[in-house]
């Protein structure tokens, strides 16, 4: 059987329905993490672990499809890569109900609120509302972060049974990104149980220096994609108390609304 990373937490594929090449090839695209990522032949080929070699024909490849531009030593993607995602990313109710919510917490807070959900062992960003104000981190819709150590992960993993937990950690190690980062899986996966009962999670300081966040599960039984809402603030504007006073109870009226969309 081949393990393909229980991104939607999908059932094993065999090898014989594998397609080894088409997954090299999305992985390839993927290793491009924000659309003005300009990384070298060496740089892709590192990142999704396979050789010069293929990933040259890969990047080729892409580019006669117009998925890919090359300049000089240098590969980027292309707008056309929005095609791949329209039809998500347009298409889903429940992502064009939350814009609406999010544009309304940020609005009333002046920070940044987003919705993400889960693939493999990271977060994706489905729908975000910016912070008028200042922030150090530049998050857009695509955007990939580790669960592990990020509000809306923690929340997204809670939501999940603890041997799925503990597989998505062992294929994706957790690793120090901050002074305050969790790296123990045993630690990471019994404060992923607590998130589930407590019904929210926040992040102090454990992804980036200087930054707080909380999230909540929206929890709507007709989607078949766990969905969570998270609220990002700078610690020297709010701390840890502050968001579980003030923030907490605005996303959990904008959760309650989003699942019953």
């Amino acid at each position: 059987m081949t393990w393909t990373p229980a991104e939607d937490m999908q059932i094993p594929v065999s090898d014989k329905d594998f397609i080894d090449t088409l997954a090299k090839g999305l992985r390839i695209v993927e290793t491009f993490e924000l659309a003005s990522t300009r990384l070298t032949l060496s740089e892709v080929a590192a990142r999704a672990g396979i050789t010069r070699a293929a990933a040259r024909r890969f990047l080729l490849t892409l580019t006669a499809l117009g998925y890919m531009r090359q300049d000089g030593r240098h590969f980027s993607l292309t707008p056309k890569v929005l095609v791949l995602a329209r039809s998500q990313l347009g298409g889903n109710r429940l992502f064009r109900a939350a814009q609406p919510l999010l544009d309304a917490i940020a609005g009333a807070t002046l920070e940044s609120a987003s919705l993400a959900v889960l693939t493999g062992a990271d977060i994706l960003f489905v729908a975000r509302a910016q912070s008028p104000r200042p922030v150090s981190i530049n998050v857009a819709v695509g955007t990939r972060l580790p669960a592990f150590c990020t509000a809306m992960g923690k929340v997204l993993l809670g939501e999940l049974a603890e041997p799925v937990v503990r597989e998505l950690l062992a294929h994706a190690p957790p690793r120090k990104l901050s002074p305050a980062t969790h790296v123990s899986i045993d630690q990471i996966v019994a404060e992923t149980r607590q998130v589930h009962q407590l019904g929210y999670a926040t992040s102090i300081e454990e992804f980036e220096p200087g930054m707080n966040t909380i999230a909540v599960p929206v929890r709507n039984p007709l989607s078949e994609t766990g969905l969570a809402l998270g609220i990002s603030a700078p610690t020297r504007r709010m701390t840890a108390a502050q968001m579980i006073e003030e923030l907490l109870p605005r996303l959990n009226a904008a959760a309650d609304k989003l699942a019953a969309a």
